[in-house]
């Protein structure tokens, strides 16, 4: 047959070529490009041989062994002789798959695929009756019915479950007569009848998977694995939560084709696969309450109202004393689930825990007088490490970043841990090249502004200072409450910047000097900003009403208030204006040549005006203010000492000096801030030894 091909391929190349060197007409090109293309597809497929055996009676057209092409028919044809009948043909040998057209036919056409194999017609003159039949799950080749077998001779036989339904093959049997099957356990064997007539089945069984059971580690099952037919429902399984724990639903881990008789938020279930093996996991969730959390006069917690809670987890409060009342204890107030408090009731921010049901707890408050604790102390004792002056600080978390002169014109920002408050500890520094001109931070960075630059600081490890490409002089800094994104810088050149946290050249004037004025001080709010504003000694607040996002350019003030009597040539000053905890309010420090120290309390809930409320005369210099909900804690220098005022603000019209507290062997206090329940502070020397001290306040 291969020689064949290449002569039919080189008879057709060959009056192709001789074609086209005469006038090659468009019908006879139509004629030969399919022959051509057909002997290139024959030429391109696989060659295998197939072996056709002779009968042991009559005989086989063709015989011996031929090569086919893969997938080509071949006719084959097998003739009986006289008393002699065609049974079928049959597949004796070989990897190749052969399929018959019919193989029940004497004259039929087969095709060889995969490789070699060996046929052979089965021709008998004794013929028996097979019946084949099933037990109804699947089906049988040849088909359930009557087949002529030869006695004693071989017959191929092959059973499909129905395995939509879940089925498999089970075994052959013998019904009647005698039949021997070479393995009657395999869906493909052969069966040779002897002797007569006879009938054989095939029988199915349902599938069987094994369904393994797990848990999240909150709970149990009551077995460890099932096995189950296909579609048929299990035994009955169980999940079982741990105490404090209930179930909340099963999960399939792998496999598929699971169901369950009542769903599978069931905790008792009974299981019904038809997928095939598969894992399941018991889900168990911390049992829920409702926490109701309220709060007596005089203050107020955070969270509060109704919270969602579970099992003995942990929850934090938070209760927060106002004006002059003192946070007191929790305690419940209704509801049948037990509580504990960590580490105890009379915490402040203490957690509590809920089990055995729904429950209320209040914050109970009274009023209190404030008093310092004896104070835990960190001396510098490495003053090239500390500031020898306190300008700014920034408290992130438990950390307390102190910003301030070292030496005579440059500065330094030293980290303090307060993770342990009755033991600060000094940590980690960067030097600062110029004075201190303010420490604002977002958590990640810290930026300082000094009379040289402005300076971008990675928080943690105080590492990777940059500066902008150009040096910036800074008058002050603060954060921008409109665009987290950016922050105010004033500059020595009379102009405020917005600027780029994420790129400290990238900033745009927002406000520009005018009047004659210089900015001193400023300070974000809301949708805003006020500036402290000199003219030869004469001071005001200013308000601008500035939107960040559009980054409109200001030239004048929306308003104004003076700060202290007294026009230029006044000896009058104001330090920098501090925003309140909730925003609305702002205390400026002022010196009034006529009245002396003191600090003024200004409303700015609207951004474009700042609204005097009150105030309140000190006897000592205020250098540095930190505030809370209901106090402003003030560092100052009164007469060469250093003083910490307690000033109860919750009067904003009539506030007043709850403590003044004296810092014995010091010339002033640098800087003051509130940690928790804790006032920290740094007290300098006329030498510039600096020392940090914390105090726990208590409000008996």
């Amino acid at each position: 047959m291969k020689t064949n091909i290449i002569k039919t391929t080189g008879l057709i190349l060959s009056l192709f070529i001789v074609l086209s060197g005469a006038l090659f007409l468009t019908g006879c090109e139509d004629t030969i490009m399919p022959l051509i293309e057909e002997e290139v597809r024959l030429a391109e497929l696989p060659e295998y041989t197939l072996t056709i055996l002779d009968p042991a009676y009559g005989s086989v057209t063709p015989d011996g062994v031929i090569t086919v092409k893969g997938g080509e028919p071949v006719d084959v044809s097998a003739s009986a002789p006289g008393g002699y009948s065609f049974v079928n043909w049959q597949q004796i040998s070989g990897v190749g798959i052969v399929t018959f057209v019919d193989e029940n036919s004497p004259s039929t056409s087969l095709s060889l695929s995969g490789g070699d194999a060996t046929i052979q017609p089965v021709i008998s003159d004794t013929l028996w009756n097979l019946t084949i039949g099933t037990d109804g799950n699947g089906t049988t080749n040849p088909t359930s019915g009557i087949i002529e077998v030869a006695n004693g001779v071989a017959r191929n036989i092959d059973a499909y479950p129905d395995s939509a339904n879940g089925y498999e093959f089970d075994e052959w049997l013998q019904i009647s007569g005698t039949a021997v099957f070479d393995n009657e356990f395999s869906s493909s064997t052969n069966v040779t009848i002897t002797g007569g007539a006879a009938e054989i089945q095939a029988t199915f069984k349902l599938m069987e998977y094994t369904i393994n059971l797990t848990d999240d580690g909150n709970g149990t099952t009551n077995l460890s694995f099932v096995t189950v037919e296909h579609g048929v429902a299990s035994q009955l399984v169980t999940a079982t939560a741990d105490l404090g724990y209930e179930f909340v639903g099963w999960t399939e881990t792998s496999g598929a084709g699971i169901s369950y008789n009542s769903g599978s938020t069931d905790s008792t279930v009974y299981i019904t696969a038809i997928g095939g093996d598969a894992t399941l996991r018991a889900n168990f969730t911390k049992i829920p309450y409702t926490l109701n959390i309220s709060a007596t006069t005089g203050g107020y917690v955070n969270p509060s109202g109704n919270r969602a809670v579970t099992y003995g987890d942990p929850y934090q409060l938070h209760a927060y004393a106002r004006g002059t009342y003192k946070f007191e204890n929790w305690t419940k107030i209704g509801g049948s689930g037990i509580v504990s408090f960590s580490p105890n009731y009379t915490d402040k921010d203490a957690t509590v825990t809920v089990t055995g049901g729904d429950v209320s707890i209040r914050a109970n408050f009274r009023k209190a007088v404030v008093n310092f604790s004896t104070p835990n102390v960190l001396p510098f004792p490495d003053y090239s490490t500390y500031p020898d002056s306190g300008q700014s600080i920034y408290q992130y978390g438990s950390n307390v970043y102190v910003y301030g002169a070292n030496g005579s014109t440059n500065s330094v920002i030293r980290e303090i841990s307060l993770a342990t408050v009755t033991s600060p500890i000094g940590t980690d520094s960067i030097y600062i090249t110029g004075r201190a001109k303010g420490l604002i931070g977002n958590g990640t960075y810290l930026f300082a502004g000094s009379d040289v630059n402005l300076y971008k600081i990675t928080r943690s490890g105080l590492t990777g200072l940059t500066t902008p490409s150009t040096a910036t002089p800074v008058i002050d800094i603060s954060r921008n409450y409109s665009n987290s994104s950016y922050f105010w810088a004033a500059l020595s050149t009379g102009v405020i910047h917005d600027v780029a946290v994420s790129n400290l050249d990238n900033g745009w004037t927002i406000l520009n000097s005018d009047s004659g004025y210089s900015y001193q001080n400023i300070q974000g709010v809301y949708n805003g900003l006020m500036a402290v504003r000199d003219d030869n000694g004469s001071h005001d607040l200013a308000s601008y009403d500035v939107d960040a996002v559009t980054s409109a350019t200001v030239y004048a003030a929306d308003d104004t208030t003076l700060l202290h009597t007294g026009y230029d040539q006044d000896p009058g000053d104001a330090g920098k204006p501090v925003l309140g905890v909730d925003g609305e309010y702002m205390y400026v420090p002022v010196f009034d040549p006529d009245t002396g120290f003191k600090i003024r309390i200004y409303e700015v809930t609207d951004s474009t005006s700042a609204y005097y409320t009150g105030q309140v005369i000190l006897t000592g210099e205020p250098l540095y203010i930190a505030v809370d909900d209901n106090y402003i804690y003030v560092a100052a220098d009164l007469a060469g000492s250093a003083y910490i005022y307690v000033i109860d603000v919750y009067s904003k019209s009539s506030p007043i000096i709850s403590k003044s507290h004296l810092i014995s062997g010091f010339e002033k206090t640098d800087l003051v801030g509130r940690y928790g329940n804790y006032l920290y502070a740094v007290a300098d020397t006329a030498a510039g030894k600096p020392t940090f001290y914390i105090y726990e306040l208590s409000f008996d």
